[in-house]
């Protein structure tokens, strides 16, 4: 019995430290989690300018083709900033990008347009300076920029 007893306590003695070294092992900051409905969708954590500037070194950039591989993707973007957290499935955000582009005559009225359709993140698009070659690459392949550059290239 009291070989027991001085067993127990040495094994009680050495678990003690050990579990209470590896209890306290905090992380700085937690993983992001993903939830989706759908199977095998891709989650893109990207920031509005990365993609910004993705959509803008595209050299063949058609929307159609853009919104259907999208589509078929299924991709959702998730965006981080220090105040917002917003999902948004990219082929709607292409094809708000394209209405932005297209009721638009100036990058701050495609800017005040995409504000008005996604207040959440009203802060960041302010602060974003892709926003203007954005504007330039989406609005030459829409109706309205196609309309607006015809009078340069047929003047009489």
């Amino acid at each position: 019995m009291n070989t027991l007893q001085k067993t127990l306590a040495l094994i009680i003695i050495l678990l003690i430290p050990s579990v209470n070294l590896t209890a306290q092992d905090y992380k700085e900051q937690l993983a992001p989690i993903y939830i989706t409905m759908a199977k095998d969708q891709q989650v893109s954590t990207n920031s509005f300018t990365t993609l910004h500037r993705k959509l803008i070194k595209i050299e063949t950039f058609k929307f159609r083709n853009e919104i259907k591989k999208a589509d078929l993707n299924q991709s959702i973007l998730v965006f981080f900033s220090d105040d917002a957290f917003f999902t948004i499935e990219k082929a709607e955000y292409l094809k708000l990008i394209r209405k932005a582009a297209n009721r638009s005559e100036n990058a701050l009225e495609f800017t005040n347009f995409l504000k008005k359709r996604l207040p959440k993140i009203e802060g960041y698009l302010e602060n974003d300076a892709s926003l203007l070659q954005l504007f330039e690459v989406a609005q030459e392949h829409t109706t309205h920029g196609k309309f607006h550059s015809f009078p340069e290239f047929y003047s009489i």
